[in-house]
């Protein structure tokens, strides 16, 4: 789940996302994790500190939410 502004830093997330090679990958972007979002996945997911915040989860656990492209392409990566 992505969510920020459009633009920029979440732009940068979504292409590291996009071009990881994890397999099953379900990306959805919204512009804030609102507690009615339409898209459970949104739900309650808020940016970090205002920046585009990406949160990585498999099964029924996630990892604590990235900023950066590089934490995120450490995440989605198939040995991580």
């Amino acid at each position: 789940a992505l969510v920020g502004p459009p633009g920029g830093a979440r732009d940068e997330l979504r292409r590291t996302a996009l071009h990881s090679t994890a397999p099953g990958l379900v990306l959805a972007v919204a512009d804030d994790g609102e507690s009615d979002a339409p898209v459970p996945l949104l739900a309650h997911r808020p940016t970090l500190g205002g920046r585009p915040t990406a949160y990585v989860c498999r099964g029924f656990a996630c990892e604590q939410p990235v900023t950066g492209a590089g934490a995120l392409e450490a995440l989605v990566s198939p040995t991580a």
